[in-house]
């Protein structure tokens, strides 16, 4: 398991001085950041709206499930951590927390795939050693 903790720096000030109406609150400041850098950062996010629906989801995730888009997340996908029942409510109150998914579908690896056809011959057959 990885754990990664990002720190983000920006110099807001030309933001500031365009929308000088916005006042964030003591050590908080809006980021006036696109939200595809989000999905560059973490390719395996999403975002899904009230009714649980995936509204958009990261690369890394469409490479693995190329249809989950649209789908409702919690039709997709168990939540493992926190033990909570997984819908809307339970989300917006732990924001906070950190949510841990389970695929409901299973994942094959691609690269165990490719490994298999190396050791096959064009009839399908597999090499001997000799062969190879």
């Amino acid at each position: 398991m990885t754990y990664v903790v990002y720190k983000m720096n920006f110099d807001n000030a030309a933001f500031k001085h365009r929308m000088p109406q916005l006042k964030a609150a003591p050590g908080y400041e809006k980021l006036p950041m696109k939200k595809g850098i989000i999905f560059d950062m973490f390719p395996f996010s999403m975002i899904f709206r009230r009714d649980m629906t995936m509204y958009r989801i990261g690369e890394g995730l469409k490479e693995v499930f190329s249809e989950l888009q649209g789908k409702k997340v919690d039709d997709e996908f168990t939540l493992v951590r926190p033990m909570l029942e997984f819908n809307w409510e339970n989300i917006y109150t732990h924001l906070n927390n950190v949510f841990e998914l389970m695929s409901k579908a299973v994942v094959e690896s691609k690269q165990k795939v490719s490994a298999v056809k190396a050791d096959r011959d064009p009839d399908g057959d597999r090499l001997s050693d000799a062969g190879r």
